[in-house]
């Protein structure tokens, strides 16, 4: 069974993953 450390862990490196491809859309906008 998984914990929900590990869950949350996933869950940030999901949001940091997602964070990190809008910063590469904003720097091709400039």
């Amino acid at each position: 069974m998984v914990g929900p450390t590990a869950v949350d862990a996933a869950e940030r490196q999901e949001l940091a993953a997602k964070l990190a491809e809008k910063d590469k859309e904003m720097e091709r906008m400039r």
